[in-house]
């Protein structure tokens, strides 16, 4: 969930009910603002915005990763920007 700055200012872990309350401050609504990821095709490159399997739109970010101090590869993922599920 996304939760305003200027109120999540505690280290520890708030738990699911003050992290809902945090995200629902976030757009002043009764929903808790979110953000979706997914994992993009294996050609997708960093930068790329692309059209999920949901045809939702997404734009393709990569993060390099390390382990034990040396590099470990990159964990690439889509950040959906335009996207809806009806349930």
């Amino acid at each position: 969930m996304v939760a305003p700055a200027a109120e999540d200012r505690e280290a520890e872990p708030l738990g699911f009910e003050r992290t809902v309350d945090l995200g629902k401050k976030t757009l002043g609504r009764s929903h808790p603002a979110t953000l979706s990821i997914d994992p993009p095709s294996t050609t997708a490159q960093a930068g790329s915005v692309i059209t999920t399997e949901e045809g939702h739109t997404a734009v393709v970010l990569g993060v390099n990763c390390t382990r034990d101090t040396q590099p470990a590869g990159t964990l690439a993922f889509g950040l959906i920007l335009v996207g809806r599920i009806d349930h």
